[in-house]
């Protein structure tokens, strides 16, 4: 899978910003019932951010967990770090 985005927001206020900002990113599903992603981005607050990520399906329950480096593509030039997870719960399966 692989997807691109390209927002942008109305004002520059509580992180929002006004600048556009490109994404592109791929899901590898090769490996079953495990996600890896990878992303990069252009634009917005940020400037540049470059971001990684893995999910695991079991049963009937999916979680994730990401990262991302804002304003470098390594830890030594990145201004920030942003680091998400999700849990979800498909019904139905």
């Amino acid at each position: 899978v692989v997807a691109a985005d390209l927002v942008t927001g109305f004002s520059n206020y509580l992180g929002s910003s006004s600048s556009w900002r490109l994404s592109i990113g791929t899901e590898i599903t090769r490996f079953k019932n495990k996600f890896f992603r990878l992303g990069y981005a252009f634009g917005g607050l940020t400037k540049k951010s470059i971001s990684i990520g893995y999910g695991r399906k079991q049963g009937p329950l999916q979680w994730d967990i990401g990262l991302s480096l804002n304003g470098g593509f390594n830890f030594d030039s990145m201004k920030g770090i942003d680091i998400a997870m999700g849990l979800t719960w498909l019904l139905g399966t």
